[in-house]
């Protein structure tokens, strides 16, 4: 990609996808669901006894979908892509769920985002109809009313909040990962999450800009109070997968937090924190859901301490995510949660000083969390293992890591280092799509501007109006 150059790239026409193109912004979303999907594939080695054939296509077909929703460029398109993965996560927690609740947590990941998304096809309809154009490149020349603003973005933003979640339409999300089977959770964490966030890019940061400003303390509010609730409730899991899912809810409240700051730092933070949250929550799920329930089958808390004295290599690499996923430095969480808070700080010192405690209490349920499951006394119940789904006779692989779960994490461990290291390799590409999103907002009344960023990426050179960019007179 040339990353000096605006708007999209490779842009093609086909069927049935429709017009699709990448930017800055979509290729990582892009690589992202390339990189995540191998490995939640593998994650399921020994689990998934029946049905292989179709588990693997289910996860094939939401690839597709997941990478066509980041490639689309029509917004109607985006909307069918945006539901469409619905129904092969329906089939995977239906039908390779843990428990008999996998039909219920089913049943409610598909109707809550269904449910919410119905307000947006309104909208995208009703845009549609008055514009008379779909495409991304012709809505954000468009200069809408604010009261057209108003009920489009109210209608966006309820479906993906819940998508996200957001506070209070998040009770789907842990119910899902805790009877997803251990693809499904990392598919969930990794790139399903990110879906809300694009779309806050792609559509209301983009071509609802001047509401999104007016009315940032009503998202701030609700980022924060998803945050600190997320924080708290988090300690009181007993669930190894309920815990790191709340975990994600917090983290993807101060994505928010950054992508409403209207700021390049805060901006392009919340995009790295949303890769990064794409590594290390997968990581996450694999040694709670997968390491761990592999060899005593339970995900129940109580049951597990001293970890360290029979799994020491699984010791060390689950310290090392649990500090990365509370923001250590060194790693692309690090590097994403201090620009986005960074951003968030200079849009409103209040807000960011809130946001910020999401840093120490993200400390406290990570350390929490390692200390009850790694450390403490040896548990009596290692040498009886909780056994309820397994055939009897079977063996349990009790002793640490084997080679194939070692190199399972190892790429999520060296990617999350690398671009922690090494961060421009990714802001070099995100500076002039990010800056197209900034918006300066008047006193008197709201107009969008773009930034225009020296090769240096130092200062601003100028300052010139959507208008003059594209020469409409």
């Amino acid at each position: 990609m040339n990353n000096n150059v605006g708007g999209y790239q490779f842009t093609e026409t086909l069927v049935p996808f429709g017009f699709i193109a990448i930017d800055g912004i979509s290729i990582y979303y892009v690589l992202l669901t390339a990189f995540i999907t191998p490995i939640a594939l593998l994650s399921n080695w020994n689990d998934i006894t029946f049905k292989l054939k179709y588990f693997v296509f289910s996860f094939l077909l939401l690839e597709t979908l997941q990478i066509a929703f980041f490639c689309v460029a029509d917004l109607f398109m985006f909307y069918v892509y945006f539901e469409s993965v619905l129904i092969p996560l329906f089939l995977i927690i239906g039908l390779w769920g843990a428990s008999e609740a996998r039909i219920r947590a089913a049943f409610l990941l598909f109707l809550y985002t269904l449910g919410g998304s119905l307000f947006m096809l309104l909208a995208i309809l009703w845009i549609i109809f008055n514009l008379g154009t779909a495409d991304f490149n012709y809505l954000s020349l468009f200069d809408l009313s604010i009261d057209a603003q108003g009920w489009a973005f109210f209608a966006f933003f309820l479906a993906f909040a819940i998508k996200s979640p957001m506070y209070p339409a998040h009770l789907w999300l842990f119910r899902a990962h805790a009877e997803a089977p251990l693809a499904g959770s990392i598919i969930l964490a990794a790139i399903i999450l990110k879906l809300a966030s694009y779309g806050f890019l792609r559509v209301l940061l983009n071509l609802l800009p001047e509401f999104c400003m007016h009315n940032m303390f009503i998202i701030h509010s609700i980022a924060l109070i998803t945050l600190i609730y997320s924080s708290l409730v988090v300690i009181r899991q007993i669930d190894l997968k309920a815990i790191v899912a709340y975990s994600s809810v917090s983290h993807v409240a101060v994505m928010i937090l950054g992508l409403f700051s209207n700021t390049l730092n805060g901006i392009e933070g919340s995009i790295l924190l949303s890769l990064a949250h794409g590594f290390v929550s997968p990581a996450m799920f694999i040694f709670v859901g997968g390491y761990t329930y592999s060899r005593y089958h339970t995900r129940i808390i109580n049951y597990y301490r001293g970890l360290a004295l029979t799994m020491p290599i699984f010791a060390t690499l689950f310290f090392v995510f649990t500090i990365f996923n509370a923001g250590a430095p060194l790693s692309l969480n690090f590097i994403g949660e201090f620009l986005a808070l960074t951003g968030t700080f200079q849009n409103s010192p209040v807000v960011g000083f809130l946001g910020a405690s999401g840093i120490f209490l993200s400390a406290v349920y990570s350390i929490w969390l390692f200390n009850r499951v790694v450390f403490l006394g040896y548990s009596p119940f290692f040498n009886q293992p909780i056994i309820t789904n397994i055939s009897p006779g079977t063996k349990l692989p009790l002793g640490d890591l084997d080679r194939r779960e070692f190199f399972l994490i190892l790429p999520l461990l060296f990617a999350t280092i690398a671009f922690g290291l090494w961060p421009n390799i990714i802001l070099e590409s995100l500076h002039y799509p990010v800056t197209q999103i900034l918006v300066n907002v008047d006193s008197s009344e709201f107009s969008r501007y773009i930034y225009f960023i020296t090769p240096e990426f130092n200062e601003f050179d100028g300052l010139a109006s959507t208008n003059e960019l594209f020469n409409i007179n």
